[in-house]
């Protein structure tokens, strides 16, 4: 192995320990939380009824931020095993795995920022 090819391992390598360390984790962590928030919500809307305009839209954007968080935290999982089956699991060579990563994980991101706008939409009108 040359050393620009084990550079760029160890570069692909570093992206993908960043990524199931900083990002997975803690947005698995979070998704966890909000689905316990979003469980307490819907056990106490439950004991009252949702009744009344106000309740009804603040249920409709909960459920569209519900959907959008779903997204995001399938979407970082999506993220995590394209980089896991592209660093791995292609037998060619480290150009073309490197090639195909970069092309993969910009498809990825641009999905990414979807989510966020719609959450960001919502709170600003909230």
């Amino acid at each position: 192995m040359t050393p620009e090819e084990s550079s760029d391992l160890s570069m692909l390598g570093e992206i993908i320990y960043g990524n199931l360390f900083g990002g997975t984790i803690f947005t698995c962590l979070l998704f966890g939380l909000y689905i316990a928030s979003f469980s307490i919500a819907l056990y106490t809307s439950g004991k009252t009824g949702i009744r009344g305009r106000p309740r009804k839209v603040l249920w409709g954007c909960i459920l569209v931020l519900l959907l959008c968080n779903v997204w995001n935290f399938a979407d970082q999982i999506i993220l995590l095993i394209v980089d896991i089956k592209t660093t791995f699991m292609v037998s060619e060579s480290l150009d073309t795995v490197l090639n195909t990563y970069f092309t993969l994980s910009g498809e990825v991101t641009i999905v990414d920022s979807v989510p966020f706008n719609i959450n960001a939409s919502i709170f600003n009108f909230l």
